[in-house]
């Protein structure tokens, strides 16, 4: 299917060349690669110096890898609720705990035959003890999420400030596309590089009206080209606002 990488998500790559697309997301990418130069273009225009053929190859790979990355999440389905994470790792720091337990109370003989058991495999009994511990204290993550000082704060903010996009940001179901705001931001690096300064937002103002930002034209480019669904310009506007605050 031309995908590779490691971890949960799988990166979309182009076909070997001469070959044919394997599948959907593939096509895709196959697309947006064929307007390549329309899109380099775009920043190559607004930039404000000279940009060389290596680092427009070195731009066109960036703006691949993460359209790449995106269509190969998109395959995996929605993330957890902030609700089925804090039962997941609760039960698994539970489990750990009980295994703790067990491990504890062996009669000596046992624990030595285990301990040999393992050593054969490499690995190491009381090392698993001691990991074990580290993930009974990752229960803390799970109360801090649950706290008004944890994520559950910053959730509630979210949602008197940005409700658009807050499924987004705290990976919430019933939001269709919940990795497109992880999409916008790389753009977002992307195109601070390449022109030199971040861009603009498209401004209150102008929703009403058909007046854009250059940074949404450019994305909704890459969208049509890709033959994803256009970026709604105030999750655009958000990601822009959110980098401003990360410095």
């Amino acid at each position: 299917m031309g995908i590779s990488g490691p971890g949960q998500f799988h990166r979309i790559r182009l076909p070997e060349e001469g070959q044919k697309p394997l599948s959907e997301p593939q096509e895709k990418l196959v697309s947006l690669n064929a307007a390549r130069i329309s899109i380099v273009d775009e920043l190559l225009r607004r930039s404000s110096f000279s940009i060389s053929d290596e680092k427009q190859s070195d731009i066109w790979n960036k703006v691949l890898a993460c359209v790449g990355d995106y269509l190969g999440q998109l395959q995996t389905g929605l993330p957890p609720t902030v609700g089925e994470m804090i039962s997941a790792i609760e039960n698994v720091c539970t489990v750990a705990d009980q295994l703790d337990d067990a491990i504890g109370a062996l009669n000596f003989h046992v624990e030595d035959t285990l301990y040999k058991a393992m050593h054969r495999q490499g690995g190491d009994l009381y090392v698993l003890k001691t990991q074990l511990g580290k993930i009974i204290d990752a229960d803390i993550i799970a109360k801090g999420m649950h706290s008004k000082s944890g994520y559950a704060l910053d959730l509630k903010r979210d949602l008197e400030t940005d409700p658009p996009t807050v499924a987004l940001h705290h990976g919430q179901k019933g939001y269709p596309d919940p990795y497109l705001k992880n999409l916008i931001e790389r753009l977002h690096d992307i195109w601070s590089d390449a022109v030199g300064k971040p861009p603009s937002k498209t401004g209150t103002d102008h929703y009403k009206e058909t007046r854009t930002s250059p940074f949404y034209d450019w994305c909704i480019q890459i969208a049509n080209a890709a033959d994803l669904k256009p970026f709604p310009r105030d999750l655009v506007d958000t990601v822009i606002d959110l980098k401003r605050s990360d410095g």
